[in-house]
């Protein structure tokens, strides 16, 4: 009742009973190896991949699932983006190996978040598309523009009250806007002037116009103005400085100049200029006349 096992060049044998000991530890290795193995291989259909490898299948599986999860975030549709994305940030694919996808699934996430109102996962989601492109541009920007993510992370940032967060990112959207100027949407047809423009292109060119729109502008000040407030009168300038802004670029006769004239006014005062406080609620009530007046005449119309 003895067996006898190869090891190495040497020969021994083992009594019988420790012969199942031996094949459990086998059986139990064997099970992990399969294991680990289904687990990263476990969205690739190996079925219609023919003569395919593991790692073809994988990494073919992986591009189709983000160039799926950027068309939801194109179209909007923010809740399927989320579930087809947000399980490649699971933790199972390695951060170097993959960097280029863990940071267009951390920006999509990202955006989809922000847009569904969760605002501290959309914090989180940014934050981490940010650190993992720092220091590398060899990983191309997202077809819809790195200042969207920069304005919709100081938005969230702000809002949560990761105020340091929000005046980084805020500062950094003012500077790279002014960098980059107004970005035209795309509504041209394929092969315009040579140029091949894809659905993708067109949706993508709308989302970086509205960041670089003089209405996110004037929210992206307002915000600094209350930023510089909260910091105290050494910033007083600088406060001043972004109301001035925030209500130059808010469109002329809309909600939106009204609002900044009332916000502004509302902020000056606090920092005991009542002259121009008054002058911005002056500015904020003809606005309000300016615009009823505007209903009017499309309700008689």
């Amino acid at each position: 009742y003895e067996i006898e096992i190869v090891t190495g060049v040497q020969t021994c044998a083992l009594p019988i009973s420790l012969r199942e000991e031996v094949l459990k530890v086998k059986r139990r290795m064997l099970e992990e190896e399969r294991a680990a193995e289904k687990r990263m291989f476990a969205k690739v259909d190996l079925g219609s991949c023919g003569l395919t490898s593991k790692r073809d299948a994988f990494a073919s599986q992986l591009e189709a699932t983000l160039s799926r999860g950027t068309e939801l975030m194109l179209d909007g549709k923010d809740e399927q983006t989320l579930k087809t994305l947000a399980p490649l940030l699971d933790g199972r694919l390695d951060e170097e190996k993959y960097r280029a996808a863990l940071v267009t699934a951390r920006y999509g996430c990202g955006l989809a978040t922000y847009h569904l109102g969760q605002l501290e996962p959309a914090v989180a989601h940014l934050q981490g598309f940010f650190r993992l492109r720092e220091g590398r541009d060899d990983i191309p920007p997202p077809l819809s523009g790195v200042p969207l993510a920069r304005f919709y992370l100081g938005h969230a940032a702000f809002n949560t009250g990761a105020y340091e967060v929000a005046l980084a990112m805020l500062d950094d959207y003012v500077a790279e806007v002014a960098v980059l100027g107004p970005q035209p949407v795309l509504n041209m047809p394929d092969g315009w002037q040579g140029k091949r423009i894809t659905e993708a292109d067109r949706k993508a060119s709308r989302m970086r116009h509205r960041a670089t729109s003089d209405e996110a502008r004037s929210d992206a000040h307002m915000m600094l103005a209350l930023l510089a407030q909260r910091r105290g009168p050494a910033e007083e300038a600088s406060c001043v400085h972004h109301c001035e802004t925030c209500v130059r670029l808010a469109p002329a006769d809309t909600k939106q100049r009204q609002a900044a004239h009332q916000e502004a006014g509302r902020i000056l005062r606090a920092l005991g200029r009542e002259a121009e406080a008054v002058e911005h609620a002056a500015a904020a009530a003809a606005v309000e006349a300016t615009l009823l007046r505007l209903r009017v005449r499309v309700r008689v119309s």
